[in-house]
């Protein structure tokens, strides 16, 4: 059990954790010893999760579950809390170079699989914004965590230059629709629920709503992934493309499916060095990027790629409307981080 302080009432709580460099800045809920042994409903108290690379900093189950108390999880969201919290702490998605980047990264995650509509999230209307306690306080949970257990704050070691929304919360549930859901795609069992998680940019939502066409869905699509001011421009990077009813209705119809529509823009956004160029990159054959200390090489056409395939991960959610997606950039190239994917156990 971790040390106990006591204070005289709610408002002095949050005025302790605020004085002590805790917190996100919003309210908490006060973790009490009931709160959280609440969450952590049985559970070995001292498992470690992981640790951050070599360095000693890791985070317990018992950390984990103060860190959602302080959200305002219900104990039934704890499950998803902890997978997050294994895929953040995987070496593949690689938290000591992440967390602390001066891009300002968001945590965003896809729960695909029943549990997520069994304790509520939102696969819906304003999906990304507030309303839902669930998808706004299990991001809050792992966000909480990584900042007072590993103490990656603001000035300290968090290096975000302008930060987003996005980094208070970002999880969302992937919607049911004509495709094999995510879960299935990445392998895992249909029965399943899981988790995946990628370090990301904020969402940028686009629109087409002036026909049915599905090559005009995927003209937009291409148009926004290939941009050359991104950061990940000409490197490769992965892709969360949540396609909203409308969208998703017109590329099914169509005989599209979340495979033939990566194949797709992974052709269509690759990049060549002229187009960085104009886009403020100062990019030529001679000054080629470098992916994990890698020089990246020209294909034969003269291009570079924005994402592979296998990068580009497409997921039905939204609400209807006149007709929205969103395009959720990898913040950076895949030499740096792979997306991590963890079953939820129950």
């Amino acid at each position: 059990m971790s040390p106990l302080v006591t204070v005289e009432d709610y408002p002095a709580a949050q005025e302790w954790f605020a004085d002590n460099g805790f917190g996100d800045g919003l309210p908490i809920v006060p973790p009490t010893p009931e709160l959280v042994d609440a969450m952590l409903g049985g559970r070995d108290r001292d498992r470690l999760l992981g640790r951050v690379g070599d360095r000693p900093e890791g985070v317990t189950v018992e950390q984990a579950a103060v860190c959602a108390v302080l959200a305002g999880c219900r104990p039934e969201y704890f499950p998803v809390v902890l997978a997050t919290w294994e895929a953040v702490l995987e070496p593949a998605f690689n938290p000591g170079s992440v967390l602390g980047s001066s891009g300002g990264t968001a945590l965003t995650a896809v729960v695909s699989g029943s549990y997520a509509a069994a304790i509520g999230m939102n696969s819906g209307h304003n999906l990304f914004g507030p309303g839902n306690r669930a998808n706004a306080t299990i991001g809050r949970a792992v966000r909480l965590g990584v900042m007072d257990v590993l103490g990656y704050r603001p000035g300290v070691l968090d290096g975000a230059a302008f930060g987003s929304q996005a980094r208070y919360t970002a999880h969302f549930a992937e919607a049911p629709g004509p495709w094999r859901p995510l879960r299935e795609r990445l392998g895992f069992d249909p029965e399943s629920t899981t988790v995946t998680v990628a370090v990301t940019d904020a969402p940028r939502q686009v629109t087409h709503i002036l026909s049915g066409d599905a090559d005009n869905v995927l003209a937009m699509l291409t148009a926004a992934m290939k941009d050359p001011s991104h950061s990940a421009a000409g490197r490769g990077t992965t892709f969360f493309l949540v396609l909203g009813p409308e969208h998703t209705g017109i590329l099914d119809a169509a005989g599209w499916t979340p495979e033939s529509i990566a194949a797709h823009l992974a052709e269509t956004t690759r990049i060549t060095p002229e187009e960085l160029a104009a886009g403020g990159a100062p990019l030529g054959p001679d000054r080629l990027p470098v992916e994990h200390g890698r020089r990246m090489t020209l294909r034969a056409d003269g291009t570079l790629p924005t994402a592979e395939a296998d990068e580009i991960h497409v997921v039905t959610a939204g609400g209807t409307g006149a007709g929205w997606s969103a395009v959720v950039f990898g913040y950076t190239h895949t030499g740096v981080f792979r997306p991590v994917t963890k079953e939820v156990r129950l």
